[in-house]
C-alpha cells in the first residue's frame, strides 16, 4: 500500500508539476507573443485615427474656403452697396440742385413772384424729403437753417427778389455738400 500511496504521489506530483510546466509554457508563450499584438493593434488605431484626423483637416479646409468665400461675396457686395449708395446720392443731391438752377432761370426770364414762390415751396419739400431718406436728420436741419445769400435781380419784384435770394442760398449749401460727398 505503501508503494501504491508513493505511486499516486508521484502521479499526482508528475501531473500537477508537468501541468504547471505546461501553463508556465503557455503563460510564457502568450507573455511573447501578446506583445507585438497590442502593438500591431495600437499601430492600426494610430492609422485609423491618422486617417480620419486627415478626412476631418479636409473637411474643415473646405468649410473654411467657403466661409471665406462667403465672407469675401458679402464684403463685395457690402462695398457694392456702398458705391450704389454713395452714387444714389450724388445724382439726388444734383437733380436737386439742376431743379433749382431751374427755377431760378424762371425767375430771372419770368419776374413772377407767385410763380417763384410756389415753385420753391415744392422744391424745398423734394429736397427735405430726399435730404430725410438718402441722408440723415442732420443734413435736413443744416439745409431748413440756410437763409438767403443777400442776392438781388435788378427791375424784379421785391418779395421774388426774396425768394430768389432764398433759393440761391440753399444751392449754395446743396453746392457744398455736393463737393463734400465726392470727396469722400
Amino acid at each position: 500500500m505503501s508503494e501504491v500511496r508513493t505511486a499516486i504521489t508521484d502521479f499526482v506530483l508528475s501531473a500537477i508539476a508537468g501541468t504547471a510546466v505546461l501553463f508556465l509554457a503557455l503563460f510564457g508563450s502568450f507573455f511573447v507573443r501578446d506583445a507585438p499584438e497590442q502593438i500591431s493593434l495600437l499601430e492600426q488605431k494610430i492609422k485609423s485615427q491618422e486617417a480620419n484626423h486627415a478626412k476631418i483637416t479636409d473637411q474643415l479646409k473646405t468649410q473654411i474656403s467657403s466661409l471665406q468665400s462667403k465672407l469675401g461675396d458679402k464684403q463685395n457686395n457690402e462695398r457694392l452697396e456702398q458705391v450704389r449708395m454713395h452714387s444714389e446720392r450724388i445724382n439726388a443731391i444734383g437733380t436737386l440742385i439742376a431743379n433749382g438752377n431751374v427755377i431760378a432761370r424762371t425767375f430771372e426770364d419770368t419776374n413772377n413772384k407767385d410763380l417763384i414762390a410756389a415753385e420753391y415751396r415744392e422744391w424745398e419739400q423734394q429736397v427735405l424729403v430726399a435730404l430725410s431718406v438718402k441722408f440723415d436728420q442732420g443734413y435736413v436741419s443744416q439745409f431748413s437753417a440756410v437763409r438767403g445769400n443777400g442776392l438781388m435781380l435788378l427791375n424784379h419784384n421785391i418779395e421774388g427778389d426774396g425768394w430768389y435770394s432764398l433759393l440761391q442760398g440753399k444751392l449754395v449749401f446743396l453746392n457744398a455738400m455736393l463737393t463734400e460727398i465726392r470727396k469722400q
